[in-house]
């Protein structure tokens, strides 16, 4: 069995860390049960935020301008457009228009998909074995089943999640390059992705990675640029007409916009949010559990961003898990072995070291 952090914890430790979770599972359920799913949009009939960028790429794909066709959609559809971030950057839907039809872009997802699942499969092997691997064998299918539905793919923070997750195994696995450009995509992709980013700049800036540094610099440069000019196309797109959203982005949803969030992933979206409100903190536990510093990257990318969605996102922006729920799939994987160090502390059972550990 590989060794977790909650090895070296002391049986008290251990019993303090197990009613915690226990008490953090009770108040998530008594938050599921007043839960009321929200609804995203206020007219049932105008379409939502899968169509309207499907018909975005429509649009593109018959020889009209992103931003055109983009403010087209937007307006026809009541959303705001005051805001630069009401706006998608183009890189995502741009790419998706290139192909035959926005159909086709669960196929790139579905690709990047397996990327990352291999990868992180691989990572989860180096260093936790079969313990880890053989329960991540179990949760992807049920995690990732929701790429396989022609909408998620529409949503830009289904491929930058992916990206994220790819990110963390390739860092883990010694690819830094590789984990540098994934971050980077992730950032076109989805500007939310921006907290991870800062995970693995530290991360890089932790082990004085020069060149990595370097690659980063240059890349954020890169993307501010592009971002400038994404703000400046919106601003010579919109009217005195356009209009805003009255309220703003931050609306302290707490606890049950988190779980909101974290039951965008796959099958979990479908059941009882109850499940979610037991599965993320046994999550949480086995990222805890994972030794390592991609361990810690991949506890410090969630927490950021489960603290940052506390606080920040509407209602119906409960799909912005997208982007940090793929990550909770190692968490669920490393959970068995986490658990079984808890539960042997608590008992006072003897833990012998193991030879295989977090080395990220």
């Amino acid at each position: 069995m590989p060794t977790t952090r909650w090895r070296q914890l002391s049986r008290t430790g251990s019993v303090v860390a197990i009613s915690a979770f226990i008490v953090w599972i009770a108040i998530l359920l008594t938050v599921a049960g007043a839960y009321t799913p929200p609804n995203a949009t206020n007219d049932v009939n105008r379409p939502g935020d899968s169509e309207t960028y499907a018909n975005i790429t429509d649009r593109m794909r018959a020889g009209e301008g992103y931003y055109q066709a983009a403010h087209s959609e937007l307006i026809a559809n009541g959303y705001g457009t005051r805001s630069v971030f009401n706006w998608r950057t183009p890189f995502y839907l741009s790419l998706v228009s290139m192909l035959p039809s926005w159909e086709d872009a669960m196929w790139l997802v579905l690709g990047l998909a397996l990327c990352a699942a291999l990868a992180i499969g691989k990572l989860a092997f180096d260093e936790g074995g079969l313990w880890v691997v053989g329960p991540l064998v179990l949760v992807l299918p049920v995690a990732f089943f929701g790429y396989v539905v022609p909408s998620w793919a529409m949503l830009s923070e289904a491929p930058a999640g992916l990206l994220i997750l790819f990110a963390i195994a390739l860092r883990g696995l010694g690819r830094r390059a590789g984990a540098t450009v994934m971050g980077l995509l992730a950032l076109f992709v989805r500007e939310l992705a921006a907290p991870f980013v800062l995970i693995l700049v530290g991360w890089a800036v932790l082990e004085r990675r020069k060149d990595e540094i370097r690659a980063w610099s240059i890349g954020l440069a890169a993307y501010g640029a592009y971002f400038a000019w994404h703000a400046y196309s919106v601003a010579t797109t919109i009217g005195p007409m356009d209009k805003g959203y009255p309220e703003g982005w931050v609306q302290f949803g707490g606890l049950s916009f988190i779980l909101a969030t974290a039951q965008l992933n796959g099958l979990f979206s479908i059941m009882p949010i109850q499940v979610t409100a037991v599965a993320l903190p046994v999550a949480v536990m086995g990222l805890i559990a994972w030794p390592g510093r991609a361990g810690a990257a991949t506890l410090a990318t969630v927490l950021l961003y489960l603290t940052a969605f506390m606080v920040v996102g509407k209602p119906f922006n409960n799909y912005w898990g997208l982007v940090y729920s793929p990550l909770l799939v190692v968490g669920l994987a490393w959970a068995p072995a986490g658990f079984v160090d808890l539960l042997r502390g608590a008992v006072g059972a003897p833990r012998e070291p193991s030879a295989r550990a977090g080395s990220s």
